[in-house]
């Protein structure tokens, strides 16, 4: 069910007529997931990005787990350190 929640917020963010970010799709996809009960790990992390303007600059992203499997933001989180996780049950 989890991958049915993950193909369905992906969906969705593709069409819409405005860009969603990733902290969207995570919380979309986390309220979906304990309405059906299914227990997942909200994770947002933080990474210096050096190429951005004349000095340094924070750029943030937020992905969702579920069993081990990335629901949302996987593809990104390698660059990112997880600054908090919040799950639930």
């Amino acid at each position: 069910m989890a991958a049915v929640t993950a193909w369905a917020v992906a969906t969705a963010a593709c069409h819409l007529p405005w860009r969603s970010s990733c902290l969207v799709q995570a919380l979309a996809a986390q309220r979906m997931l304990m309405h059906q009960g299914i227990p997942g790990m909200l994770y947002l992390g933080a990474a210096i990005d050096a190429g951005k303007g004349d000095g340094k600059a924070i750029d943030a992203h937020a992905w969702l787990k579920c069993g081990g499997e990335f629901i949302t933001g996987g593809f990104p989180h390698q660059a990112y350190t997880a600054i908090t996780a919040y799950g639930w049950q």
